[in-house]
C-alpha cells in the first residue's frame, strides 16, 4: 500500500499529487480525484477481494449444521468451494439494517502470513443472505449462500 497526497487544482483542471514523503510532484487529471472522492465503498472494493489462492491458506475451518472442524485444504473440492465463495462475495449489494440472527455458515481461513478471514452467513430475506466478512456487511444471493452451505456440509462430512 502507499499514500498519495493531493494539492491544489491547476487552471487546466489538473491536480498536483505526490507519493507521501516524496519530493517529486506530479500533475494528474483532476477528474480522477473527483471520481475517487465521490465513489462508494462498493465501487472502491477490488473485484477479486476474495480471489483465494489455496497455496496461501494455512487452515480452513467450516461450521454449519452443528458441525465444526478444520477441513483438509488438500481436498480437491476445497478449491471449488473457495471459487464459489469468491464468486458469491463478488456479487454484492448493500444491506438495509443489520438483520443478523444466528449464522447458518461460518468460514474461517487462516493464511500463511498470519492473517485471518472470517465470514458468517445469515438469512436476510427471501432473495438474499447477509454476509459478514471481518466486520463488513454485504448482501449475497440466498441461493448461492445456501449452495455454499451445502458444499461446506459435504466437506465437513468428507474424511
Amino acid at each position: 500500500s502507499f499514500a498519495l497526497e493531493f494539492g491544489d487544482y491547476t487552471d487546466g483542471g489538473e491536480i498536483y499529487v505526490r507519493l507521501a514523503g516524496s519530493s517529486m510532484i506530479y500533475r494528474a487529471d483532476g477528474s480522477v480525484l473527483d471520481a475517487l472522492m465521490h465513489a462508494s465503498l462498493t465501487a472502491l472494493a477490488p473485484e477479486n477481494f476474495l480471489a483465494l489462492d489455496g497455496a496461501q491458506i494455512a487452515s480452513l475451518t467450516l461450521e454449519t449444521d452443528g458441525l465444526s472442524r478444520a477441513v483438509d485444504t488438500e481436498l480437491s473440492d476445497v478449491q471449488d468451494f473457495l471459487a464459489d465463495f469468491s464468486a458469491l462475495y463478488a456479487a454484492d449489494g448493500t444491506p438495509e439494517g443489520d438483520g443478523r440472527g444466528e449464522a447458518f455458515l461460518t468460514v474461517t481461513i487462516a493464511f500463511e502470513d498470519g492473517g485471518e478471514l472470517t465470514a458468517a452467513f445469515y438469512r436476510y430475506d427471501s432473495a438474499n443472505c447477509l454476509c459478514e466478512v471481518n466486520g463488513g456487511l454485504r448482501l449475497v444471493s440466498r441461493t448461492g449462500a445456501e449452495a455454499l452451505a451445502e458444499s461446506a456440509g459435504a466437506l465437513l462430512r468428507a474424511r
